[in-house]
């Protein structure tokens, strides 16, 4: 059991803790540039800040935030150059300094960023003439009911790229990390012929969450049972009340959906029996179960505030107790993420009510 325990708590102890430094380059506000290591990091995180070490074995690395930086770049990797964002919090519209992922230099320099209030939609900025445009996919409301930005993505390409008659229509262009970026290439192509495009994989970094979670639940379990008198084995229900706690990872990919979130989770849980209908059980029950869960969340409104979310997944379960065995399983639910990140959940199978709160993201 302990073994167990521990191994548990090794698969998920947070990647940040054994983050890897690859080669890279900073480029100081000076213009000097100065190489060395840089953490691989989310591009979330990689939006405010930079782990950096002059050395692999330098015991500390030096914290840059994007007002100590120009720009940055991987050696076999992104580039990232620091630019004034526009956000909106609390209905007003603020901006600030934020390093943004490179996607494309030429006529129109393309970058990569996230909108700050709903984490991980991602915007793009778009530089021509020395002038920043902001293209999200919808505008974001003020306190004063007014819009930031009342014109679509497709208003400010069609403006940014009225000079190339070879492009094909902004109103066919989806609002996604490759068909923006092709879209660029291929308007830069257009005015210069000598441009070529940065090699990118369209991707962004999977971002990670790390959940603690508490549940409580009843179990409606079938076991045989043989009645107090002589006669036939038969079928009954038996009910059990449940509490344990669980480690969690999920996991979104924004470039391919910020809707569906995959889920992990190693559990351990508790059982006590509540009640039964008559008879003796020919069958112990567990003590105890060890559970490791795969699961996909499927969000319907990523922007909302109170995230509500359907789940379906599969699990492996390990029983202790008398009669020890591996199971499979499944898990079906509902449920919401909170604004502070918090996840409240019931999962019907076994009418368990979970809530988990977040760490290590």
């Amino acid at each position: 059991m302990k073994f167990l325990l521990l191994l548990v708590l090794s698969v998920l102890l947070p990647y940040r803790l054994i983050a890897q430094f690859e080669k890279g380059t900073i480029t100081l506000p000076t213009g000097e540039e100065v190489n060395g290591y840089l953490r691989q990091d989310g591009d979330i995180e990689l939006l405010e800040k930079l782990y950096f070490k002059t050395a692999p074995d330098q015991a500390d690395a030096r914290i840059y935030e994007p007002n100590e930086l120009k720009a940055f770049r991987f050696e076999e990797g992104a580039e990232f150059q620091q630019i004034p964002v526009s956000f909106v919090e609390q209905g007003l519209l603020m901006s600030k300094k934020q390093f943004a992922k490179v996607m494309a230099q030429g006529t129109i320099d393309l970058y990569l960023s996230y909108g700050s209030l709903q984490k991980g939609t991602f915007v793009f900025y778009a530089r021509k003439d020395g002038t920043l445009h902001k293209l999200s996919e919808k505008p974001l409301l003020l306190a004063s009911g007014n819009y930031t930005q009342p014109n679509s993505y497709r208003g400010v390409l069609k403006a940014l790229t009225f000079d190339c008659g070879e492009l094909s229509e902004p109103d066919q262009v989806a609002f996604r990390i490759r068909a923006i970026t092709e879209f660029i290439n291929t308007y830069n192509g257009c005015r210069d012929a000598g441009y070529q495009a940065m090699v990118t994989d369209f991707k962004t970094r999977l971002e990670k969450q790390y959940f603690g979670e508490a549940m409580v639940g009843i179990n409606f379990s079938h076991f045989f049972v043989t009645p107090s008198t002589t006669g036939p084995d038969r079928l009954e229900r038996v009910i059990f009340g449940q509490a344990g706690i669980a480690l969690q990872m999920e996991t979104v990919n924004p470039s391919f959906s910020r809707k569906l979130v995959t889920h992990y989770s190693i559990g351990l849980y508790k059982w006590a029996g509540l009640a039964r209908i008559g008879g003796i059980l020919d069958e112990t029950p567990p003590t105890a179960t060890l559970t490791a869960t795969v699961a996909a969340h499927f969000i319907f409104n990523p922007l909302a505030r109170l995230k509500w979310y359907t789940r379906l997944g599969a699990a492996a379960n390990y029983d202790f107790g008398a009669q020890a065995a591996l199971r499979p399983g499944y898990s079906f639910g509902f449920g919401a993420y909170l604004p502070s990140g918090v996840r409240l959940g019931v999962q019907l199978i076994s009418w368990q009510f979970r809530v988990a709160v977040p760490f290590g993201g």
